[in-house]
């Protein structure tokens, strides 16, 4: 009997080690908070401020951020006039949207000198504010910005080290100004006043529309186009009106429209010439005090 050993085999455990490098960048760029819920004034005075902020990861030197309107929804004729604004120059410069990195006051700009410990951080105000002008159509809007974070300056870009993209969203209600003899924003009455009263002598007021939105033009007289005498209602005189060149015929005491399908204004306001003409007398009125009161309603749809 017998007993054959072979070789014995041996066992080698070989341990393979992953390393895994994570590289951060030298300088990251973050935002407190999009900017939205804003509301278009006709004015431009609204604005709202975030906090732009710029950290450092052991980076000595120059960067500069620059930005880039990447969407506005959704697309109105005319667009609205959004501005992105460094609020801590005083006073505030205006910000390129378009990518451009022209002039120092198109960007963001700033320095990490020698000795800035990691994860310094160095924060900027901006400030979003909705041009009065052009006059946007009333609707809710969302913009997006692109801000992109370079090392150097806004003359020598360097590397793109990071980028982010944020909101800004706002409403724009309907605006509606009607006035007379001269543009205002607070509605007031005028009067046309035939003293002497004269046939075929027209007196005329100027009307001035501001709209942001189609608008309508309606009308209605007390007296259903005529003046009556202040103490005997039943005495009418007649009279004929135009609007624009276009008569005014009132058949009731019921508004009338009488300009409609109007398209938006721009800011400065619409003009329109109001004219009242009495006509020839068939008889001689009675003497004494006439009036009408015609009352004006401006409409969007």
């Amino acid at each position: 009997m017998s007993h054959s050993i072979g070789p014995k085999k041996a066992a080698f455990a070989t341990v393979v080690a992953l390393l895994i490098s994570t590289e951060i960048s030298a300088l990251t760029i973050s935002l407190l908070k999009d900017i939205t819920n804003m509301t278009y004034s006709i004015d431009g005075s609204v604005q709202k401020t975030t906090t732009l902020r710029i950290t450092n990861n052991s980076y000595i030197g120059s960067f500069c951020v620059v930005f880039t309107l990447t969407g506005l929804a959704p697309v109105r004729t005319p667009t609205p006039g959004l501005g992105l604004y460094n609020a801590d120059n005083s006073p505030a410069t205006q910000l390129a949207l378009d990518g451009s990195h022209a002039a120092a006051a198109d960007v963001i700009s700033g320095d990490f000198p020698i000795g800035s410990g990691k994860n310094a951080k160095l924060n900027f105000t901006l400030a979003a504010i909705i041009a009065a002008d052009p006059l946007p159509p009333p609707d809710s809007y969302v913009a997006s910005i692109r801000a992109d974070l370079y090392e150097g300056t806004y003359s020598s870009l360097g590397a793109l080290t990071d980028t982010l993209t944020f909101m800004v969203s706002f409403d724009v209600g309907s605006h509606l100004d009607l006035s007379l003899d001269s543009f205002t924003t607070t509605p007031a009455g005028a009067t046309l006043a035939f003293d002497p009263m004269f046939e075929n002598a027209p007196q005329s007021v100027s009307l001035f529309v501001r709209s942001n939105a189609g608008y309508s033009i309606s009308m209605r007289s007390t007296n259903v186009g005529a003046m009556a005498n202040t103490t005997n209602p039943a005495l009418l005189i007649d009279y004929d009106m135009t609007l624009a060149g276009s008569p005014v015929q009132f058949t009731d005491t019921n508004y009338k429209v009488v300009l409609s399908g109007q398209s938006a204004t721009t800011l400065t306001p619409q003009e329109y010439l109001l004219e009242v003409t009495i006509p020839t007398f068939a008889t001689e009125p009675a003497s004494g005090d006439y009036s009408d009161t015609v009352t004006i309603l401006l409409a969007a749809p």
